[in-house]
């Protein structure tokens, strides 16, 4: 958010839900601001009581990274 608070967790799981279904593709796996975005998450914040947000953009991140390198 512009004030560097993070939005309500439930807006973000159904976001990150919606990101975890689409197919996996080239362009969505290149460098971008929402792969900087879900890195963001992924190492959390402590104290925000996102848990299920960070254990997401772990999952999604991981099936991205192994499409983008191969694995």
């Amino acid at each position: 958010m512009p004030d560097e608070t993070f939005p309500n967790s439930k807006i973000i799981l159904c976001i990150m839900g919606c990101i975890d279904r689409l197919p996996i593709n080239q362009d969505l796996v290149a460098e971008s601001d929402l792969e900087r975005i879900l890195e963001l998450y992924k190492e959390g914040i402590p104290g925000t009581g996102y848990q299920a947000a960070q254990t997401l953009a772990k999952n999604i991140l991981n099936k991205w990274y192994r499409h983008k390198f191969g694995i």
